[in-house]
């Protein structure tokens, strides 16, 4: 083999004359991420004890030199990360910026694009974020009590920071040292000191309510119903956590909290009413119209046409009495029907009922008995 063969070897990764022994599975490979992509695991390349040399393929334990053939495994060489590569990397400034994209746009997770990874305190395993402890454990991580992180770049062990002590990497675009957050991914990112948490969207565009305790539109700060503490619950569609939750929220008028998605999926089942308080979600000006209509063209049969019935509106929250109507019961108040009865069945219209009997009562006579006759049976 002539040096021009052997300045050729390696992979598509990195130009070395070695290839490793991998501790976990004892195959073969000329670097980690050839393992990786191949492998259903992960290599730690500051396991590997053993390599072959590519030029005489002599085994031996990990070194800068083959033992054999005295060939110099890469110009660059680093026996701690057990690293060896012939290219000169600040020579070639494009194709190194142009791996180093490639490594950023790989590292993370399908949560968050980060160069760091956690140390759980929980179980002590190592996830990219806590969402992906919470898919894999049988419980959760408190994120702000992790500690400990380790670099994806040098896989440098190390207490949470903002860069890597060792290869001076910063392990996200956007850093948040009280949510131990990192994210590579412009969201326009804030810590809320009232909410204790990091939020998305921009500073710029919230506001934090003391009383709702919670981050809200900057559109509502003149004009939104405060209800205390009201991220603090849990959706009462899902009953998932609200405060923390990454899914966007949708706030009715009544000012109870909900997901956006739990909220399209009441409405696509036919319930437009807030889980909590009952008040109508949306505007219902054109379904109580239309219910005008149908009360219209439903007459009741004679003999209910005098009932009354107590109601209580829903959306106005007061309280009146109408006329019974099988298609539903109208508010006096706000024109709503949106309403439920209260104060028992529905009951006659006292008034009507006597005014119906006195104008009955020409055409009868009373007996001795107190029997009301009519006329023709007298006679």
């Amino acid at each position: 083999m002539n040096n021009t063969q052997i300045s050729e070897l390696g992979c598509t990764h990195y130009r070395r004359k070695v290839r490793f022994i991998t501790p976990c599975c004892k195959e073969i490979y000329t670097c980690r991420f050839c393992h990786n992509e191949n492998e259903s695991h992960e290599l730690d390349r500051h396991g590997i004890r053993e390599l072959i040399c590519s030029h005489c393929a002599t085994i031996q334990r990990v070194r800068t030199t083959c033992q054999k053939c005295g060939i110099r495994f890469g110009e660059y060489t680093c026996l701690i990360c057990n690293l060896f590569d012939n290219e000169d990397k600040a020579a070639a400034p494009e194709l190194n910026k142009e791996s180093s994209e490639k490594k950023d746009k790989a590292a993370g997770c399908i949560h968050y694009k980060r160069k760091s990874k956690f140390v759980t305190p929980c179980c002590s395993k190592v996830y990219t974020c806590r969402f992906c402890h919470d898919e894999n454990e049988d419980h959760s991580v408190n994120r702000k009590e992790v500690t400990e992180l380790i670099c994806t770049s040098c896989e440098t062990r190390q207490k949470v920071q903002a860069e890597c002590q060792n290869c001076g990497i910063r392990f996200g675009k956007y850093t948040c040292l009280e949510c131990n957050l990192f994210d590579d991914d412009d969201k326009n990112q804030y810590h809320c000191a009232g909410c204790g948490i990091c939020r998305i969207g921009g500073a710029n565009k919230f506001f934090h309510c003391e009383r709702c305790n919670m981050c809200l539109p900057v559109q509502l700060q003149n004009g939104h119903r405060c209800v205390e503490n009201v991220s603090r619950a849990n959706c009462p569609v899902c009953l998932e956590d609200i405060h923390t939750s990454r899914i966007p929220c949708h706030i009715p008028d009544c000012g109870h909290l909900l997901h956006r998605t739990c909220f399209d999926q009441l409405l696509q089942s036919g319930h437009y009413a807030c889980p909590i308080c009952q008040t109508s979600l949306l505007d219902m000006t054109q379904l109580w119209k239309y219910l005008d209509n149908e009360v219209t063209r439903t007459p009741m049969p004679h003999e209910y046409r005098s009932y009354m019935v107590d109601i209580l509106c829903k959306d106005c929250h007061k309280e009146s009495t109408v006329k019974f109507h099988v298609v539903g019961l109208k508010c006096k108040q706000c024109g709503s029907y949106n309403t439920c009865r209260i104060k028992g069945p529905p009951c006659p219209n006292m008034q009507n009922q006597e005014g119906t009997e006195a104008s009955g009562s020409e055409g009868s006579s009373v007996d001795h008995e107190g029997e009301i006759l009519t006329v023709e049976e007298e006679v």
